[in-house]
């Protein structure tokens, strides 16, 4: 059979465009470069998948996960090609989240024959297409198992050590070189602990020493001169010791005047010096003084000679006077002293000023009652030794109120008078009555019965006689 090659081609043409038409007609009104769905895709002919454009689209409990890719024709770079979107993929394996990584799913998908899995997939895009984890990791449950301290903590040094931790969870064990097992902020320096002021007397010159170089005090609490024909210069060392000595430190000293510490226990020697005069032809006279009450031995300028006829108040001399027995001005406020010493000739050598803290002259306690009554009841015993007052109730009934009440006896003292109604008061130590004068304190209390109840039985026998019949 002979053809005619006109009619031949014409008919491969016809045949090539039906063919192409049927191809367009399957697969809708799409062009190559568009969008297509997976169910249109698998019409096509002549096409591959390009593995390098998979995108893994999961849902957001990832139990489903859509996977859109390009289908290529041929290797050719300007071949047609389409984008491919909505294939679904199947779970291939779940890994649920642990102490490190979070929860992480693996896809499964077979395109044109053949099957690839997805790398491992933690996380979808929410409606604002952030990035959000199907489960985040659960992060480790460490929990101490054991403690070590190489080094303990000193007064001026801090500790060592370190904790083995170990997950409950996963098991893993953290040890002495891991991060967050140090405790080493956990044992600071405790600082030191200085007990209380300790003193001595240091010799410097002419002053008496013992056989063993200690300074002889005197009765007067000051050291003694080795001459008493010459002066004397003195020092005194105030220090405090640390009490954690016998536990982990060498003995450790701090000087009370300077706040110097030494850490092999000397004490500094104070740079202060103190005089004591040679006590042949010395006098001693108050030069000064502040807030001295006029009735106080005090008051005026006193002269002594020799130290000997010194007012008893300042009998501890150079220490502060005896503060209960110097009446103040004013009981509020400090008092001070000043005394300066002098040659024979009456030169002056040194002086020395004393303060006298503020505080009031208290008598000795009163007792005191709101009426007749209580007064009436009450059998008070007073105690001349300790000048306390014994109360005792003498009713069986009913409870009595007094005031115990110490007033202040120096003329200036600011407290309020006693302004109390008028009341009766005992008062068996000098029966002054002291609500005119200067109060310390009143403290108000009770005493409960302490009589016994008498029954006159004659009154009850006259009342049983009544209840006897007429004829009795």
């Amino acid at each position: 059979m002979k053809f005619n090659k006109a009619k031949l081609a014409a008919l491969a043409t016809s045949v090539f465009m039906g063919v192409a038409m049927f191809a367009a007609s399957a697969f809708g009104s799409a062009e190559e470069g568009s969008a297509i769905n997976y169910d249109q895709a698998q019409k096509l002919t002549g096409y591959e998948v390009d593995w390098s454009t998979v995108e893994w689209v999961p849902s957001a409990d990832g139990a489903s996960c859509k996977v859109n890719y390009t289908l290529k024709n041929g290797d050719d770079d300007k071949a047609g090609s389409y984008n491919v979107v909505g294939a679904d993929a199947s779970v291939y394996e779940v890994k649920e989240a642990n102490c490190v990584d979070p929860k992480t799913i693996y896809y499964e998908i077979t395109l044109l024959g053949v099957t690839k899995h997805s790398d491992g997939i933690q996380t979808y895009k929410n409606e604002d297409g952030e990035e959000v984890y199907f489960a985040k990791a659960l992060g480790h449950d460490f929990k101490e198992i054991d403690r070590i301290v190489e080094k303990q903590p000193t007064c001026t040094e801090a500790g060592d050590g370190y904790v083995v931790l170990k997950c409950e969870r996963c098991g893993l064990v953290l040890d002495k070189d891991d991060e967050g097992t140090s405790i080493k902020d956990q044992l600071e320096a405790f600082g030191h602990d200085w007990g209380p002021v300790q003193s001595k007397f240091v010799a410097v010159t002419n002053i008496k020493t013992d056989s063993k170089g200690n300074v002889v005090v005197g009765s007067d609490g000051i050291p003694e001169l080795a001459d008493i024909t010459k002066d004397g210069v003195y020092q005194i060392q105030k220090w405090q010791e640390c009490q954690r000595v016998k536990t982990h430190e060498p003995k450790v000293v701090k000087d009370a005047e300077t706040n110097e510490v030494d850490a092999e226990g000397k004490v500094t020697d104070t740079v202060k010096n103190y005089e004591i005069l040679a006590k042949k032809g010395v006098i001693a006279m108050i030069t000064d003084e502040e807030n001295i009450a006029e009735k106080s031995s005090l008051k005026g300028k006193y002269k002594w000679t020799d130290l000997k006829n010194v007012p008893a108040e300042l009998k501890d001399y150079p220490n502060m006077p005896a503060e209960n027995t110097i009446e103040l001005a004013d009981c509020t406020k400090d008092a001070t002293v000043t005394i300066t010493f002098y040659t024979a000739e009456e030169k002056p050598v040194s002086q020395m000023k004393y303060t006298i803290k503020a505080h009031h002259m208290p008598m000795p306690a009163q007792v005191e009652f709101d009426n007749q009554y209580d007064m009436d009841d009450a059998l008070v015993t007073y105690n001349e030794k300790d000048g306390t007052y014994t109360i005792k109730n003498k009713s069986c009934y009913r409870t009595i109120t007094y005031y115990e009440v110490i007033h202040c006896s120096a003329e200036g003292c600011p407290n309020k008078e006693c302004n109390l109604p008028k009341q009766t008061v005992y008062t068996p130590a000098n029966g002054q009555d002291h609500r005119s004068e200067h109060m310390i304190s009143r403290v108000k209390k009770e005493k409960t019965p302490d009589g016994e109840h008498i029954i006159n039985t004659k009154v009850w026998d006259e009342i049983a006689a009544l209840d006897q019949p007429a004829d009795y």
